[in-house]
């Protein structure tokens, strides 16, 4: 099927995120956003995590529009079915300054 436009490009980013799995999603939402947001950063060897998971979970909710719960839920692994949803995502990478690609490419 050819795809043209922007409705094309909106459906293959999201097939990607379809096959996408919740662990490399997860991965890269923490990355950029510490990377952006330093105080963000899991500094385990610091004893600061539980900062840095506050603050990781408030610059989310910023940037999406998003309540706590839903933040959590997406960060927490054990919640395997509950992925980042798609818009939300899109509304991470707009606010990141980053391509979605970015968010949608397995982990190195």
């Amino acid at each position: 099927m050819n795809r043209l436009g922007i409705a094309g490009e909106i459906i293959k980013y999201y097939d990607k995120w379809e096959r996408s799995e919740k662990n490399d999603l997860v991965f890269w939402l923490k990355k950029y956003v510490s990377d952006a947001y330093p105080e963000c950063k899991n500094l385990l060897e610091h004893g600061t995590s539980r900062g840095s998971s506050t603050a990781l979970i408030q610059r989310i909710m910023e940037m999406t529009g998003s309540k706590k719960d839903s933040v959590f839920s997406w960060l927490n692994m054990g919640r395997a079915d509950v992925k980042i949803p798609f818009i939300k995502l899109c509304k991470l990478a707009d606010a990141l300054n980053i391509e979605l690609d970015e968010f949608l490419k397995k982990q190195e």
